[in-house]
């Protein structure tokens, strides 16, 4: 018997304070596609809410991103590691895993 494909709605919004991030999730996972790499070594999302037990990683990239709270109302501040670019799971954009945040 062949399973035919099944549709679902697929969500997305943009970030508060940086219009090259979107937002879609999963699960108990959201994730940030960042479509431009950011010019210093922090990124600045403006819509997570984080948690004590926040963590961020990087589909296709080993290890876990350091990040703080950007305020106490909200948002979080992504400090990216020095990532030669042949360690880069993509060119174009990439996705950050963001778990355990309201």
């Amino acid at each position: 018997m062949v399973k035919l494909l099944q549709h679902q709605t697929l969500e997305s919004s943009n970030d508060t304070v940086n219009k090259d991030v979107w937002y879609t999730s999963k699960a108990d996972a959201v994730y940030a596609i960042v479509l431009e790499w950011p010019d210093t070594d922090e990124l600045t999302l403006g819509a997570p809410i984080s948690s004590n037990s926040t963590q961020v990683t990087m589909l296709g990239y080993e290890g876990k991103f350091v990040w703080k709270p950007a305020t106490d109302k909200g948002g979080i501040i992504v400090h990216f590691p020095a990532i030669d670019v042949n360690q880069l799971p993509l060119k174009w954009a990439w996705v950050l895993k963001l778990e355990n945040i309201k």
